[in-house]
């Protein structure tokens, strides 16, 4: 085990990523209800349409995406959505009580691994962010 790894170790001990489809609003619920009352406090803005959204595809088991459980609580989650053949993130959500930079990054990575793995979303997309005159794209 390198230095690194041990690190990362003893940081999240106890963390586990899992599928929102395999999880009930319960479970993710207190978590959501901080979201919302960040996204009063600190943006002023009223969230509860778009949470009543997400609640009503998490209860369907629809909504694509992870949630990070830390000691058995939901600390962080991300969603996505297919449209077409783009993979377009909803959100991405961490509780302040926890680390928020490493369990963002760990969410951001599973919620990207898990879009590579749509068959019919295509790589090809990535062309699509203007390029400066006289560049290549990469090969």
């Amino acid at each position: 085990m390198s230095l690194c790894d041990r690190g990362r170790t003893a940081l999240l001990p106890f963390m586990n990523i899992v599928d929102l489809r395999q999880i009930s609003v319960r479970q993710v619920e207190p978590l959501l209800e901080e979201e919302a009352r960040h996204w009063r406090d600190e943006l002023h803005w009223d969230y509860r349409s778009a949470l009543d959204l997400i609640k009503r595809f998490l209860e369907a088991h629809a909504l694509c995406g992870c949630a990070a459980f830390e000691n058995g609580n939901a600390a962080g989650y991300s969603f996505y959505v297919l449209e077409e053949q783009k993979g377009l993130i909803g959100g991405l959500y961490v509780s302040a009580k926890y680390q928020q930079a490493v369990i963002g990054r760990r969410l951001l990575d599973e919620m990207l691994y898990s879009m590579r793995a749509v068959p019919q979303l295509t790589a090809s997309k990535r062309n699509s962010c203007p390029r400066r005159p006289g560049r290549r794209p990469a090969q």
